[in-house]
């Protein structure tokens, strides 16, 4: 059996003209396939990232995924119609995935280190309104609000772009993720510096309204436990 298997090699070898050099290097290029990796960038709801991939065999590879980005818009739904308040988020979240690929598209699913926050100043205005009691702004030194959720947030979706293949322009290839990070029931924390003029059993009085709209605000933002996910970027093979 051994005799007629080294006989079908070699004449295999024969009629293709290989060596058994090339043969050995044709093998191992298939395997350098099947261990490619890329780099690529991408952007989208979760901000500006960079992608690391690792292709484990023809249908999986791992991918290490880190997204950052500050950015400030003017919003007064935290707080009541008077008051301008600055809206800042800051994203940050850094991942390990799993893609599960066929061809184009895959399925990914994989773990998240969530420091995504959206902070509330406000800016201007006559009156902050707390559990149904106006207060004016100069009362606080300092008032601000900080929204956070889980910091450890799974995710799962769909992409089009193999993270695994040399295919497309000369290694380039152009992606598109679509899915949901779960993060949990957000959280409300609300930051403030009484001022020292005002007497004391009035300041007791305002802590506890604003603790009570803290609590109202929560709950209004509770629904929110998933984040939709949509990222395009663009990346390379090696």
């Amino acid at each position: 059996m051994k005799k007629i298997v080294l006989i079908c090699i070699m004449t295999l070898l024969c009629a293709t003209h290989t060596t058994a050099d090339e043969f050995n290097d044709n093998n191992t290029f298939a395997y350098e396939e099947d261990s490619s990796f890329n780099i690529g960038v991408k952007a989208g709801i979760l901000g500006f990232g960079f992608d690391i991939s690792k292709s484990i065999n023809d249908f999986v590879s791992v991918r290490f995924n880190m997204n950052t980005l500050n950015y400030t818009t003017t919003d007064n739904s935290l707080y009541n119609k008077y008051i301008s308040a600055g809206k800042t988020f800051n994203l940050d979240t850094k991942g390990v995935l799993l893609d599960f690929y066929l061809l184009q598209l895959r399925v990914t699913t994989g773990l998240y280190l969530n420091n995504n926050t959206i902070t509330y100043k406000p800016k201007s205005g006559t009156a902050i309104s707390l559990n149904g009691v106006d207060y004016d702004l100069d009362s606080f030194a300092k008032f601000e609000s900080t929204i956070s959720a889980n910091k450890v947030s799974p995710y799962l979706g769909i992409g089009w772009g193999n993270n695994g293949s040399r295919e497309g322009w000369g290694g380039w290839n152009l992606t598109l993720d679509i899915g949901l990070l779960y993060h949990g029931t957000p959280k409300l924390d609300v930051q403030t510096t009484i001022n020292d003029a005002i007497p004391a059993p009035v300041q007791a009085v305002m802590r506890a309204n604003i603790e009570a709209e803290r609590k109202k605000q929560e709950k209004e933002i509770s629904y929110s436990a998933f984040l939709p996910v949509v990222m395009v970027g663009l990346n390379y093979t090696f």
